[in-house]
């Protein structure tokens, strides 16, 4: 188990950061690397989330996750059975079950793998995954990946991952179809970016009003060095030193994830909640991911970096006190909602939609004591006494240590 201080200092140490080699950054840049690695080492997300206990719960059967990618290759064992229909939107690549570029399997595996033939091992194993193939341009730029959204809203999907990011803004079209899906009762998350070592841009649509951004946190405990932070983080989750199935040659490659990993393990979380609780909106999942999370023990909450914390399933499906609240009500973007109803022209402005995400909306005022992060359940500790979100085999993510990890990551991004 790893101290604060030696997790500042690996930190510290931590100048560069591969930028992922499976999966795609926010600036569309893929690659692959295919060598002999056996994927159990390389899925510590599984121990350090308390897996085996969270499952003895949930896993994700009756939901549906949307994959919005570059689509997912339906010969994979460990997603044998659970992959739907789907549909491409893409008019150059018509089939949504063919993956060239091997990113949306990656997703969809980090969902929904069943760990079937020695593959990977997903979070939601039970959940279906629905391949909605967008077309790729330029450095990132998905254009009308909103018929995607209106789509996978159609095929009755509960959750929407979007695993992918652009600089340059999306338009009111996408942001029409994220408060379409987003009315219709569906929790649509993405990664916050991978460019904090490049210039930390804001990235669409994590930044849009009504999509919950997602930053990465590693083994070691700290953020991700790579992890765009800001006031679209809402949530973080594991995002480092993962290995996922190649879709080319079937074999493994070892990566070192992104923002894309981590929008992918909060949409399977989602999944494991809602399977559990049926009759819970979205409102209520995502505030119970929020009042569960491993939540810094200093410094300002949201936080730029993890937002409201590290998602804990294990937590969020165990915890006896857990109170879902309002199921009317968002945990994020009520503000927004409420501006939507009183306005003729509801689309936001960029700027006015980071800062909608910076005000954390009304979160501490609709927190009963039962929800809150007291002093028995922070991200130091647990409500089961571990630390954050789970320990094992040495591996703890030890937010604490996030404020002033922070403060290195400040003097080195700026």
């Amino acid at each position: 188990m790893f101290g604060t201080s030696d997790l500042v200092r690996r930190g510290a140490r931590r100048t560069a950061v591969l930028l992922l080699v499976t999966l795609v950054s926010v600036s569309g840049n893929t690659s692959a690397s295919a060598e002999s690695v056996s994927p159990r080492p390389h899925q510590w997300y599984l121990e350090a989330l308390n897996m085996e206990e969270a499952w003895a719960q949930s896993k994700g059967k009756g939901v549906t996750v949307a994959v919005i990618d570059t689509g997912v290759d339906s010969s994979l064992p460990e997603l044998r059975g659970r992959l739907l229909k789907g549909r491409s939107f893409d008019d150059h690549s018509p089939d949504p079950h063919q993956d060239s570029n091997g990113h949306g399997t990656a997703m969809a595996a980090l969902i929904a793998g069943t760990g079937a033939s020695g593959g990977a091992q997903g979070l939601a194993p039970e959940a279906q995954v629905l391949p909605l193939k967008a077309a790729m341009m330029g450095r990132g730029f998905w254009p009308g990946y909103e018929k995607a959204i209106d789509y996978a809203v159609e095929q009755g999907a509960k959750v929407i991952n979007m695993s992918f990011g652009s600089a340059i803004p999306d338009g009111e079209e996408v942001q029409k179809a994220v408060d379409r899906a987003s009315k219709k009762g569906v929790l649509l998350f993405s990664g916050s970016g991978n460019e904090a070592m490049k210039g930390n841009k804001p990235t669409y649509p994590a930044v849009l009003p009504g999509v919950v951004g997602v930053g990465a946190v590693g083994e070691n405990g700290t953020v991700a060095d790579f992890s765009s932070h800001g006031p679209q983080v809402s949530l973080a989750a594991p995002g480092t030193q993962m290995a996922v199935r190649c879709a080319k040659n079937k074999g493994w490659c070892r990566n070192d994830g992104g923002t894309s990993a981590a929008s992918a393990l909060a949409s399977a979380t989602a999944a494991l909640i809602w399977s559990a609780n049926p009759d819970w909106t979205a409102n209520q999942v995502l505030r119970v991911m929020i009042d569960t999370a491993g939540r810094p023990t200093e410094g300002k909450v949201p936080s730029r970096y993890v937002g409201y914390g590290v998602i804990r399933p294990k937590v969020a499906l165990t915890r006896e006190d857990v109170d879902p609240g309002d199921p009317d009500k968002s945990p994020l973007f009520s503000k927004y909602y409420e501006k939507q109803k009183a306005s003729e022209s509801p689309t936001p402005e960029p700027g006015e939609a980071q800062d909608d995400k910076a005000a954390g909306d009304d979160l501490a005022a609709d927190k009963s004591p039962k929800t809150g992060a007291t002093d028995g359940d922070t991200a130091s500790e647990s409500s089961n006494g571990t630390p954050l979100i789970a320990a094992g085999a040495g591996v703890a993510l030890l937010l604490g240590a996030v404020a002033t990890t922070v403060l290195i990551r400040r003097r080195r991004t700026s």
